[in-house]
Protein backbone atom coordinates (compact mmCIF):
# COMPACT_ATOMS: atom_id res chain seq x y z
CA UNK A 1 0.00 0.00 0.00
CA UNK A 2 0.92 3.66 0.14
CA UNK A 3 2.39 3.22 3.61
CA UNK A 4 5.11 1.05 2.07
CA UNK A 5 6.08 4.03 -0.12
CA UNK A 6 6.76 6.16 2.92
CA UNK A 7 3.33 7.78 3.15
CA UNK A 8 2.18 8.15 6.73
CA UNK A 9 -1.43 7.48 7.72
CA UNK A 10 -1.73 11.20 8.48
CA UNK A 11 -0.59 12.16 4.97
CA UNK A 12 -2.95 9.64 3.38
CA UNK A 13 -5.79 10.99 5.52
CA UNK A 14 -5.05 14.58 4.44
CA UNK A 15 -5.04 13.61 0.76
CA UNK A 16 -8.30 11.70 1.07
CA UNK A 17 -9.94 14.65 2.87
CA UNK A 18 -8.66 17.02 0.20
CA UNK A 19 -10.11 14.88 -2.59
CA UNK A 20 -13.47 14.59 -0.84
CA UNK A 21 -13.53 18.35 -0.21
CA UNK A 22 -12.83 19.15 -3.88
CA UNK A 23 -15.40 16.64 -5.11
CA UNK A 24 -18.02 18.14 -2.79
CA UNK A 25 -17.27 21.72 -3.81
CA UNK A 26 -17.36 20.91 -7.53
CA UNK A 27 -20.42 18.66 -7.47
CA UNK A 28 -23.63 19.35 -9.30
CA UNK A 29 -27.01 17.78 -8.74
CA UNK A 30 -28.31 15.39 -11.36
CA UNK A 31 -30.98 16.74 -13.68
CA UNK A 32 -32.45 13.25 -13.65
CA UNK A 33 -32.95 13.55 -9.90
CA UNK A 34 -34.56 16.99 -10.14
CA UNK A 35 -37.02 15.69 -12.72
CA UNK A 36 -37.74 12.52 -10.76
CA UNK A 37 -40.89 11.61 -8.89
CA UNK A 38 -38.64 10.90 -5.90
CA UNK A 39 -37.62 14.56 -5.60
CA UNK A 40 -41.13 15.89 -6.27
CA UNK A 41 -42.64 13.67 -3.57
CA UNK A 42 -39.90 14.65 -1.11
CA UNK A 43 -40.61 18.36 -1.71
CA UNK A 44 -44.36 17.89 -1.30
CA UNK A 45 -44.04 15.67 1.77
CA UNK A 46 -41.60 17.96 3.57
CA UNK A 47 -43.53 21.17 2.93
CA UNK A 48 -47.11 19.89 2.83
CA UNK A 49 -47.55 22.02 -0.29
CA UNK A 50 -48.37 20.67 -3.74
CA UNK A 51 -46.10 23.10 -5.59
CA UNK A 52 -43.78 24.79 -3.07
CA UNK A 53 -41.31 27.56 -3.74
CA UNK A 54 -37.67 26.93 -2.95
CA UNK A 55 -37.94 29.37 -0.05
CA UNK A 56 -40.50 26.98 1.43
CA UNK A 57 -38.21 24.06 0.63
CA UNK A 58 -35.32 25.80 2.38
CA UNK A 59 -37.30 26.02 5.59
CA UNK A 60 -38.51 22.43 5.32
CA UNK A 61 -35.20 20.92 4.24
CA UNK A 62 -32.70 22.77 6.41
CA UNK A 63 -34.45 24.62 9.24
CA UNK A 64 -36.73 21.83 10.45
CA UNK A 65 -36.09 19.51 13.39
CA UNK A 66 -34.91 16.76 11.03
CA UNK A 67 -32.98 18.78 8.47
CA UNK A 68 -31.63 16.97 5.44
CA UNK A 69 -27.89 16.57 5.93
CA UNK A 70 -27.99 17.95 9.49
CA UNK A 71 -26.32 14.84 10.90
CA UNK A 72 -23.89 14.40 8.03
CA UNK A 73 -20.26 15.46 8.27
CA UNK A 74 -19.41 18.12 5.69
CA UNK A 75 -16.48 17.03 3.46
CA UNK A 76 -15.49 20.70 3.10
CA UNK A 77 -14.87 21.63 6.75
CA UNK A 78 -15.29 18.39 8.71
CA UNK A 79 -18.15 19.82 10.79
CA UNK A 80 -21.68 18.49 11.27
CA UNK A 81 -24.18 19.66 8.68
CA UNK A 82 -23.55 19.03 4.98
CA UNK A 83 -25.02 20.24 1.72
CA UNK A 84 -28.04 18.50 0.20
CA UNK A 85 -25.94 17.21 -2.69
CA UNK A 86 -23.56 15.49 -0.27
CA UNK A 87 -26.46 13.34 0.97
CA UNK A 88 -27.15 11.91 -2.49
CA UNK A 89 -25.71 8.72 -4.00
CA UNK A 90 -22.88 9.21 -6.55
CA UNK A 91 -25.18 8.73 -9.54
CA UNK A 92 -26.99 11.93 -8.55
CA UNK A 93 -23.90 14.01 -7.71
CA UNK A 94 -21.03 14.37 -10.13
CA UNK A 95 -18.83 17.22 -11.32
CA UNK A 96 -21.10 20.07 -12.43
CA UNK A 97 -21.61 20.42 -16.18
CA UNK A 98 -23.77 23.57 -16.10
CA UNK A 99 -24.17 26.54 -13.76
CA UNK A 100 -27.84 27.30 -13.06
CA UNK A 101 -28.86 30.93 -12.56
CA UNK A 102 -32.30 31.25 -10.98
CA UNK A 103 -34.13 32.41 -7.82
CA UNK A 104 -35.51 30.64 -4.79
CA UNK A 105 -38.82 32.39 -5.40
CA UNK A 106 -39.58 29.93 -8.21
CA UNK A 107 -41.86 27.00 -7.58
CA UNK A 108 -40.70 23.44 -8.03
CA UNK A 109 -42.91 23.09 -11.11
CA UNK A 110 -41.42 26.22 -12.74
CA UNK A 111 -37.89 24.87 -12.37
CA UNK A 112 -38.74 21.32 -13.42
CA UNK A 113 -40.80 22.34 -16.43
CA UNK A 114 -38.21 24.84 -17.67
CA UNK A 115 -35.41 22.29 -17.36
CA UNK A 116 -37.46 19.55 -19.03
CA UNK A 117 -38.30 21.92 -21.88
CA UNK A 118 -34.61 22.76 -22.29
CA UNK A 119 -33.60 19.09 -22.18
CA UNK A 120 -36.10 18.30 -24.92
CA UNK A 121 -34.19 20.65 -27.25
CA UNK A 122 -30.78 19.09 -26.50
CA UNK A 123 -30.50 16.30 -29.03
CA UNK A 124 -28.60 13.31 -27.69
CA UNK A 125 -28.33 14.71 -24.15
CA UNK A 126 -29.62 12.55 -21.31
CA UNK A 127 -30.84 13.93 -18.00
CA UNK A 128 -28.48 11.46 -16.30
CA UNK A 129 -25.49 13.21 -17.91
CA UNK A 130 -26.39 16.76 -16.82
CA UNK A 131 -25.27 17.97 -13.39
CA UNK A 132 -26.30 21.43 -12.28
CA UNK A 133 -24.39 23.72 -9.96
CA UNK A 134 -27.56 24.87 -8.24
CA UNK A 135 -26.95 26.93 -5.10
CA UNK A 136 -29.87 25.53 -3.11
CA UNK A 137 -28.47 22.01 -3.32
CA UNK A 138 -24.70 22.43 -3.61
CA UNK A 139 -23.99 25.22 -1.11
CA UNK A 140 -23.87 24.16 2.54
CA UNK A 141 -27.07 25.78 3.80
CA UNK A 142 -26.19 24.88 7.39
CA UNK A 143 -23.37 27.42 7.21
CA UNK A 144 -25.41 30.01 5.27
CA UNK A 145 -28.99 29.75 6.59
CA UNK A 146 -28.51 28.16 9.99
CA UNK A 147 -25.16 29.28 11.37
CA UNK A 148 -24.65 32.38 9.18
CA UNK A 149 -20.88 31.92 9.40
CA UNK A 150 -18.06 33.43 7.35
CA UNK A 151 -17.67 30.13 5.55
CA UNK A 152 -21.17 30.70 4.25
CA UNK A 153 -22.57 33.96 2.88
CA UNK A 154 -19.34 36.00 2.99
CA UNK A 155 -17.59 33.82 0.43
CA UNK A 156 -20.50 33.27 -1.96
CA UNK A 157 -19.27 35.88 -4.44
CA UNK A 158 -15.80 34.38 -4.75
CA UNK A 159 -17.25 30.86 -4.88
CA UNK A 160 -19.63 31.88 -7.65
CA UNK A 161 -16.92 33.35 -9.88
CA UNK A 162 -14.61 30.37 -9.36
CA UNK A 163 -17.36 27.91 -10.19
CA UNK A 164 -18.49 29.93 -13.20
CA UNK A 165 -14.99 29.92 -14.66
CA UNK A 166 -14.56 26.20 -14.00
CA UNK A 167 -17.90 25.12 -15.44
CA UNK A 168 -17.89 27.52 -18.38
CA UNK A 169 -21.59 27.61 -19.28
CA UNK A 170 -24.73 29.00 -17.70
CA UNK A 171 -28.41 28.14 -17.92
CA UNK A 172 -30.65 30.96 -16.68
CA UNK A 173 -34.29 30.26 -15.82
CA UNK A 174 -36.91 32.97 -16.32
CA UNK A 175 -40.34 32.21 -14.91
CA UNK A 176 -42.15 34.42 -17.45
CA UNK A 177 -41.21 36.59 -20.42
CA UNK A 178 -43.02 39.66 -19.10
CA UNK A 179 -41.66 41.05 -15.81
CA UNK A 180 -39.78 37.91 -14.72
CA UNK A 181 -38.82 37.54 -11.08
CA UNK A 182 -35.30 36.94 -12.35
CA UNK A 183 -34.83 40.64 -13.16
CA UNK A 184 -35.98 41.77 -9.71
CA UNK A 185 -33.11 40.03 -7.92
CA UNK A 186 -29.74 41.75 -7.50
CA UNK A 187 -27.92 38.43 -7.29
CA UNK A 188 -29.16 37.08 -10.63
CA UNK A 189 -28.34 40.39 -12.32
CA UNK A 190 -24.87 40.11 -10.77
CA UNK A 191 -24.54 36.59 -12.19
CA UNK A 192 -25.42 37.86 -15.65
CA UNK A 193 -22.92 40.71 -15.43
CA UNK A 194 -20.17 38.30 -14.36
CA UNK A 195 -20.97 35.91 -17.20
CA UNK A 196 -20.76 38.76 -19.71
CA UNK A 197 -17.51 40.07 -18.23
CA UNK A 198 -15.96 36.57 -18.28
CA UNK A 199 -17.34 35.78 -21.76
CA UNK A 200 -19.26 32.76 -20.47
CA UNK A 201 -22.13 31.64 -22.75
CA UNK A 202 -25.60 31.92 -21.23
CA UNK A 203 -28.71 30.05 -22.34
CA UNK A 204 -32.00 31.62 -21.25
CA UNK A 205 -34.86 29.18 -20.74
CA UNK A 206 -38.52 29.37 -19.72
CA UNK A 207 -41.19 26.85 -18.77
CA UNK A 208 -43.55 26.02 -21.66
Amino acid sequence: GLACCGWSPQKIGRIVRSIRERQSEESGISLAYLLSTEFLELAQRRTGVEDPTFYELGDAFFLSAQGIGACGVCPRDGELGCSFVDTLPPKHRQEATHFLSWTWGYTVSTVREALQSWLDTQQGTRAEDVFLFMCFFVNNQYRILVEKTRTGADVLGATFENQLLRIGRVIAILDTWNRPKYLTRIWTIFEQSCAIRMDIPVTMILPP
